[in-house]
């Protein structure tokens, strides 16, 4: 697999922080995931109805109030949020070229390691950026992109890993937002803007614990993001 490799000196300021994306002179950009949070999410319902039941019948003793099973449902939460991280960091090592030690991985994220390199072994991307932050000019937003990366068919296409329970029409969203951005900044390089190249298609790589994945494209619709950036504006200055 081909690697990405790039020039990682010590930065000069923190690019993204309190829900924004900053470039130096304070310039700031609205986070496209934090934008997404506005959107209703049903389902989060039903996982944390059904959590908290779990935690409630697996040991009624620890979980013996009300307030004990709703704080259990963050735990959850915040292990999974640990985990998709350090699925994601370990991707970022392995597209740049770093070694990834196996033997000390924890065995809770071994099966999606599988799976990323199932994906890799059956798609073999050339990859051309990781991990690499895109920004609107023209909207106000930025993010961070998991791959952009040549395949055998010609085709630039994004990439969004995830190791979520499932696929969710949102995602979309969030790719389409990355794939209309008006250029790169590569993390760890001087901050000298390179256009967002032309992407033909998107897509989400679900890894699953088994070592399985599903590689789905997915194309999300600008006009219905936008829309909830302009929800989440509202929100902020309502103080909500």
């Amino acid at each position: 697999m081909t690697v990405v490799s790039e020039r990682k000196p010590q930065e000069k300021f923190a690019r993204r922080r309190d829900g924004f994306y900053y470039l130096p002179g304070d310039k700031k950009y609205a986070s496209v995931t934090t934008i997404l949070d506005v959107l209703a999410k049903p389902a989060l319902i039903n996982w944390a109805a059904k959590t908290a039941a779990s935690l409630v019948l697996a040991d009624p003793d620890e979980y013996d109030t009300a307030q004990k099973a709703a704080a259990g449902i963050y735990q959850v939460r915040d292990r999974a949020a640990d985990r998709g991280s350090m699925v994601h960091s370990m991707i970022e090592a392995l597209f740049r070229g770093a070694p990834v030690e196996t033997d000390s991985m924890p065995g809770h994220v071994r099966g999606y390691y599988a799976a990323f390199w199932s994906w890799v072994a059956a798609t073999q991307p050339k990859p051309v950026y990781a991990e690499t932050n895109v920004y609107s000019d023209k909207h106000g937003y930025a993010g961070t992109l998991d791959l952009i990366a040549a395949f055998p068919d010609k085709k630039l296409k994004m990439k969004d890993f995830k190791t979520s329970s499932g696929i969710y029409p949102e995602m979309g969203l969030q790719l389409e937002a990355y794939r209309n951005c008006d250029f790169i900044l590569p993390r760890g390089q001087d901050p000298t803007p390179i256009p967002m190249p032309p992407v033909a298609e998107t897509g989400i790589v679900l890894l699953m614990p088994d070592g399985t994945y599903m590689d789905r494209p997915m194309r999300g619709d600008l006009e219905v993001f936008l829309a909830l950036k302009r929800v989440w504006e509202w929100s902020k200055s309502s103080g909500r």
